[in-house]
């Protein structure tokens, strides 16, 4: 059980803060920077949490903007180079990419139609040929 701790000092504020902005602009959750703040200042998440909400929020409008922001560009930018990456084959390498899908389904075909056989004969009770 920790123990009450009333005051925060200036190096835990700036601590916190900088932990809630990185998880902000990683995409991870205020809840997940309140948990790593609270292990290494020895206070409850809830502690954690409440600092960050009655006061170091309101001080930090600007950077958070920033971090929102910052990242929805990196996720922007990992969406548009995905998709560069699907859009780099160009029509030849398309068409044979399909030929090549074609052909696989093709060579499966066989073995759908022993199954087909097989499924016909427990239907008739008939045996199947060997």
């Amino acid at each position: 059980m920790k123990l009450r701790q009333d005051g925060w000092t200036s190096r835990e504020d700036q601590l916190l803060k900088e932990k809630v902005l990185s998880h902000i602009e990683q995409g991870s959750t205020q809840l997940n920077a309140f948990e790593e703040v609270a292990l290494e200042l020895n206070r409850t998440p809830a502690a954690c949490g409440f600092r960050w909400n009655s006061s170091l929020r309101k001080e930090c409008q600007k950077q958070i903007s920033e971090a929102k922001r910052l990242r929805y560009a990196k996720r922007r930018e990992e969406e548009k180079k995905s998709v560069e990456k699907v859009s780099d084959c160009n029509a030849d390498q398309l068409i044979q990419k399909m030929n090549q899908w074609i052909s696989r389904l093709e060579q499966n075909q066989p073995a759908l139609d022993i199954k087909q056989k097989a499924e016909e004969a427990e239907k008739t009770g008939t045996p199947g040929k060997r």
